[in-house]
């Protein structure tokens, strides 16, 4: 879901970007602005998480916190790669 939705963004952009007219368009330039805040939000978010992520795992595969980790069912977890 997460590429199709990248590749219409992509389209709209790329289809806004071919006319002149629809490139200097209001809602245009507001909706780029939009995408690069939200861009730059699920930046410093995934920066975050890689953090916390980063503690979590260290905290499971180094004992004696492992051992509890383990008794508890809790794995690793990926970083973000967004």
């Amino acid at each position: 879901m997460e590429e199709e939705l990248s590749r219409g963004i992509g389209e709209v952009l790329a289809l806004a970007d071919s006319d002149r007219d629809l490139r200097s368009e209001e809602s245009v330039l507001t909706l780029r602005r939009r995408l690069d805040s939200i861009e730059k939000r699920i930046e410093v978010s995934g920066r975050a998480y890689n953090e916390v992520i980063e503690v979590l795992n260290a905290s499971i595969t180094n004992p004696p916190s492992s051992v509890v980790a383990r008794t508890l069912g809790f794995s690793t977890r990926e970083p973000f790669t967004g």
